[in-house]
């Protein structure tokens, strides 16, 4: 059976009693993601009992992602494929790995509120929650496509930072969106929130649409001559910074003479300023390489 999270249990009378309390937790799980209980009374009212012990308890939200792939097309959406069976297997596994679990669905994606029994305080612990997570993933992975000879379903989770108190989940929720958005960037099926570093500013940059400006400002003039001539000077200078300056380990990585770096070097040069290589202006480009690369993707 399809889901859509703006039904209520009204809409669905004569459905079993499973499906009448999972359309309730899209219902309330819904006004929690768009901040729309905004009110810890309103919170209460929906939750009733449960609100005391949820609202201490440490949680994530997970964005779960999931495309089938037609292999001779690109990958389709399967969100409409996500019936109450399929949701029971999901929640079933976060159980096993001590979450309790909340779902509804949002933007043809699952979105998961998990809250941790256990409490994890150390850095050991985290790494271990944050390992649970990942296998989370793999198994969601084998359950689509364990009948296939062929991989069928593409999987993709995205996972926000840890909080306390309800009234931050649509803060998760926005974390894990931004989490799941980087998934071509890492190229991994499973991305952390936390683990963003400096993309999280290119993100907010993006937000308020400063971030093509950004990277036109300092990287402009090497996008431009590449278009032109058709040459390497941006994926040069992205390894050269990466390199430390290390003349020989980028000629060897681009697979050119030295000679070759050097003319490249100094066009380079040229195109950026003198000073390109300076501390400040080194950063400034390793965040705008960053930056291209983010815009790049969702082009492509």
């Amino acid at each position: 059976m399809g889901l859509n999270s703006t039904l209520t249990t009204e809409c669905v009378p004569n459905e079993s009693e499973l499906e009448r309390s999972h359309f309730v937790e899209c219902y309330w799980m819904n006004e929690l993601i768009q901040n729309q209980l905004i009110d810890e009374l309103l919170i209460r009212s929906q939750l009733g009992n449960e609100f005391k012990t949820l609202n201490n308890l440490s949680y994530q939200v997970c964005i779960l992602e999931m495309k089938k792939i037609d292999h001779e097309h690109s990958a389709e959406s399967i969100s409409d494929s996500m019936g109450i069976h399929f949701l029971s297997i999901v929640r079933s596994i976060f159980e096993q790995y001590s979450f309790r679990c909340y779902m509804t669905i949002q933007n043809q994606r699952l979105a998961i509120l998990a809250f941790d029994l256990f409490p994890t305080n150390t850095k050991k612990e985290q790494l271990k929650k944050k390992e649970k997570l990942e296998l989370i993933s793999k198994q969601i992975d084998n359950v689509l496509n364990n009948r296939e000879t062929r991989k069928k379903f593409q999987v993709y989770m995205g996972i926000s930072s840890t909080y306390k108190g309800l009234n931050n989940t649509h803060y998760c929720y926005e974390e894990a969106n931004k989490a799941i958005l980087l998934k071509s960037f890492f190229q991994s099926s499973t991305i952390f929130y936390d683990d963003l570093g400096t993309l999280e500013i290119l993100l907010n940059l993006h937000e308020k649409g400063k971030l093509e400006s950004f990277v036109l400002r300092y990287i402009g003039p090497l996008i431009e001559e590449d278009r032109k001539k058709n040459s390497d000077l941006l994926k040069t200078l992205k390894i050269y910074l990466d390199r430390n300056g290390s003349k020989q380990s980028v000629a060897d990585e681009l697979h050119i003479v030295r000679q070759s770096l050097y003319y490249r070097l100094e066009k380079i040069k040229e195109l950026l300023g003198e000073d390109y290589m300076c501390t400040k202006n080194k950063l400034a480009l390793q965040l705008a390489i960053q930056a291209y690369e983010l815009l790049s993707m969702e082009v492509g």
